[in-house]
């Protein structure tokens, strides 16, 4: 029987094995443990990133190991990779052992000073010179490792050189994206594996949703509903097809600190579980150019929160807004010293087919900071029919940043002869 062990100090810890989903288990004992290189991907909520966060903080107090975990934008990782280590050490009631640094998102482990830095991977300058207090790092993560770039991983993986007595392990966590992304070709060749371990080598493992125990029925039921693309890769876990994606038109750069002649802010408002998204655009009409310096997700909140959110990063400037939502936009400008200077869109008859249509004109260029619109147009796609025909129609989902887009840029589009949103 598998048993999860720690020695805390001089004293050993057993914990209870239900506090890890079964199907994670085999990670945690050799030989698997120690493969050098470990994908674990799959379907959302299945529990991989939990299971992770949970062996390594069993792997930090059993043994020396220096982690450095990382994403593609540092401040994705708060909420998330960060938050997620300290639930486990708080859980399982190892608080008093950690030192956490909120500030960096630093944790050590007190009686042996070995640590876990977490790090986004556009702070270049912080990963280069990034080093454990003693010894080396033994351990590298990448989260949600499709964000990344390839050349970023060699970068991260010189992170690791120094003498240890300890194997060094490098682990990509993700849900998959389309079949075309470098690591589905690099490691997969292009297909869906359910298990491969190589010894000494390699160690892939692909989860769905039906291997997290802590899921009500109603996740569940939420889960198979979906179709197409997103039950695909949501659901089942697997890498996708390349179907209709709407834009393709755009490259990733480095322009966040770029000052622009024109610059437009726009605010999709969300409903339910969905968030509001803010984005920053800037333009230029002679190159047909669209620049995305900045993109922002704000969850739940009453209007005087969003607006609180919104206002450092708008100041005075106008956002325009979805005009479905009269009573926010008003409430929102009128916010005191937090009023945003917020006015509606003017949607008209097949405004959503015509401005994107006046997008893919377009060439877009994006940071590499705004990752939630990487995300959202690496997956942007026309619905398709019971006979699989394309419709003049976006699948429904996570378009967030690119409905707030295509409100920011509206009085460009009625510049260039767009006249249908009037």
């Amino acid at each position: 029987m598998i048993t999860l062990i720690l020695m805390v100090l001089m004293n050993t810890v057993q914990l209870p094995l239900n506090l890890v989903n079964p199907d994670y288990l085999f990670l945690f004992t050799e030989p698997y443990r120690s493969c050098p290189f470990q994908i674990v991907y799959g379907g959302a909520s299945s529990g991989k990133s939990v299971a992770i966060a949970q062996r390594d903080i069993v792997d930090m107090v059993n043994e020396d190991r220096n982690f450095l975990i990382t994403r593609n934008v540092a401040d994705s990782m708060r909420a998330s990779v960060f938050e997620e280590r300290k639930k486990v050490i708080s859980y399982w009631g190892l608080s008093k052992y950690f030192k956490i640094h909120e500030t960096n998102m630093d944790i050590m482990y007190r009686p042996r000073g070995n640590v876990m830095y977490f790090s986004g991977l556009n702070d270049v300058e912080r990963i280069k010179s990034i080093t454990p207090p003693r010894g080396v790092f033994t351990d590298v993560r990448v989260e949600e490792a499709t964000e990344t770039k390839e050349n970023d991983i060699i970068e991260l993986r010189r992170r690791m050189r120094g003498i240890t007595s300890l194997p060094k392990r490098t682990v990509f966590s993700f849900n998959p994206t389309f079949r075309t992304h470098w690591i589905a070709k690099t490691h997969f060749n292009g297909q869906n594996i359910r298990f491969h371990y190589t010894p000494d080598k390699k160690l892939i493992l692909r989860t769905t949703y039906r291997s997290n125990n802590y899921l009500t029925q109603q996740d569940r039921d939420e889960l198979e509903s979906l179709t197409g693309y997103q039950r695909q890769v949501y659901c089942e876990g697997e890498w996708g097809v390349l179907g209709d994606l709407i834009l393709n038109n755009w490259e990733i750069a480095d322009i966040a600190d770029i000052n622009f002649d024109v610059t437009r802010y726009g605010l999709d408002f969300g409903f339910s579980a969905d968030p509001s998204a803010l984005i920053k655009v800037g333009y230029n009409a002679a190159k047909k150019e669209i620049y995305i310096q900045k993109d922002m997700y704000i969850f739940g909140g009453v209007n005087d929160v969003l607006a609180s959110k919104i206002k450092p990063h708008v100041r005075e400037n106008i956002v325009y807004c979805d005009c479905a939502e009269p009573r926010t936009i008003a409430e929102i400008r009128n916010q005191g010293e937090q009023s945003i200077s917020a006015y509606p869109c003017k949607k008209g008859k097949d405004s959503v087919w015509h401005s994107l249509q006046w997008l893919q004109q377009h060439k877009i260029i994006v940071d590499r900071s705004c990752q939630r619109f990487i995300n959202e147009v690496s997956q942007f796609q026309w619905k398709k029919n019971k006979q699989g025909e394309t419709l003049p129609e976006p699948v429904d989902g996570n378009d967030h940043c690119i409905a707030a887009l295509r409100y920011a840029l509206e009085q460009d589009m009625v510049g260039s002869g767009f006249k249908f949103l009037f």
